[in-house]
């Protein structure tokens, strides 16, 4: 199994739920993917963080009970333990998504909590806590004719020459049932990512951005109950880079991998790039208008 994950070649032992195949040239993979034993419990490590374990030489382990364990090695190879099928979702999800978090901090990349759209030929980004609204503001930009880029994790080169580079996700999106119901997306082939959670992995078909772009700007997301006070503001210098490190992903493992220089060298870099406080009323009637404003803004 050959896939493009974040401008990475990765091949797999097993079917990966959402990746595109490879179709650059035929070159050693970045990333292996392997199943693999691992032993359940064993702490090898001074640095632990509840089901993490991060080893002295920057690998981590993380073991999920009735998912899967995953060792993230090296810069290279990613091995998965899972307890049943590795093909289910709840497995990809923490692999795609935590795993490969970690392995692009051991890589040197920056993995934001964020979701990001392709507008005017730059990726522009919604970041953010869990519940914040990006996938949701990500699905509406969709809808209005834009590109997605990443819908949880968008990946970034600080130091690509020109200036921070976003490299592609893969075309899938995570979305609650009331997102799903609010903006009218078809059922068929959605996915359940776990039992019991109103969530679903929706594709997308014809709207997705494969090539890296540069990073247009940054909005960091945040919800208000007064209408009055929904709107964008600005941000600079100390407050950018602040909602920067707030919103790495997995920011705490990196943190115990020794990376906390890179990762504040990450946000001086991305601090630069415009940067907004987007205070979002939770109200699906209002998207639209704000998605139409975001897209006005960056517009070629």
């Amino acid at each position: 199994m050959d896939y493009t994950i974040y401008g990475m070649r990765v091949v797999s032992d097993f079917e990966l739920l959402g990746p595109l195949p490879w179709t650059g040239v035929d070159r050693s993979p970045d990333v292996e993917i392997r199943l693999g034993r691992l032993e359940s419990g064993k702490r090898c490590s001074d640095l632990q963080n509840a089901l993490l374990t991060v080893m002295g030489n920057g690998a981590c382990r993380l073991e999920l009970p009735d998912i899967a364990t995953f060792l993230v090695e090296d810069v290279r190879r990613i091995i998965v333990d899972p307890v049943g099928d590795p093909e289910t979702l709840d497995v990809q999800v923490f692999l795609l998504g935590s795993a490969f978090g970690y392995l692009c901090h051991l890589r040197g990349l920056l993995p934001l909590h964020a979701g990001s759209v392709e507008i005017g030929g730059h990726a522009i980004a919604f970041a953010g806590p869990s519940g914040s609204g990006k996938s949701t503001l990500v699905a509406a930009l969709v809808q209005a004719g834009h590109r997605m880029v990443a819908d949880d994790m968008t990946v970034v080169d600080p130091h690509a020459p020109g200036g921070p580079l976003t490299f592609p996700a893969f075309p899938r999106m995570k979305l609650w049932n009331s997102t799903i119901d609010g903006l009218g997306i078809a059922r068929h082939d959605l996915m359940q990512i776990r039992q019991g959670l109103a969530k679903f992995s929706a594709p997308v078909r014809h709207d997705f951005a494969n090539k890296p772009l540069p990073l247009g700007a940054v909005y960091h997301l945040t919800q208000t109950n007064d209408p009055m006070r929904s709107g964008i503001a600005s941000m600079a210098g100390r407050e950018a880079m602040a909602a920067i490190l707030d919103s790495i992903h997995r920011r705490r493992a990196a943190v115990l991998m020794g990376k906390q220089p890179a990762l504040f060298q990450s946000a001086v870099t991305l601090a630069q790039v415009p940067n907004a406080r987007l205070t979002q009323y939770p109200d699906l009637s209002a998207l639209q208008d704000t998605a139409k404003g975001i897209a006005a803004r960056h517009a070629a």
